[in-house]
């Protein structure tokens, strides 16, 4: 499968171009980030919080990463964007843990999601 070498998306064999970045894409990855496990920090309802939560972790040099778990295939998540996780790199949880505790206490970003 091909790869985006900026956004590291994967797409299928027939593609050849990035359809976010518009750049060629590549047999294979050489990022030493993508050999590491990643853990859930984070989880929020809302796509924009979770946004900025992941940009302020990059904007700290730490490598965030969101998966939407929302569905449109069954409406569970009636009245909110669906649960949006973010991880980060496992040897980064504790330093992420303790960006998001505080911006949370000083209320840069609300309480409405979870610490896990």
């Amino acid at each position: 499968m091909p790869f985006c070498p900026n956004c590291k998306a994967e797409f299928q064999i027939e593609i050849n171009e990035c359809t976010d970045c518009s750049i060629a894409l590549v047999s294979t990855l050489n990022d030493p980030h993508l050999d590491q496990e990643m853990g859930d920090v984070y989880i929020c309802y809302e796509p924009v919080e979770a946004s900025r939560i992941a940009d302020m972790l990059r904007d700290a040099g730490l490598v965030p990463f969101i998966r939407d778990r929302s569905s449109g295939a069954f409406p569970t998540t009636a009245g909110t964007g669906g649960e949006h996780h973010i991880a980060v790199l496992s040897n980064q949880y504790s330093q992420a843990h303790q960006l998001i505790s505080t911006a949370i206490e000083d209320k840069v970003i609300s309480e409405d999601g979870r610490l896990v």
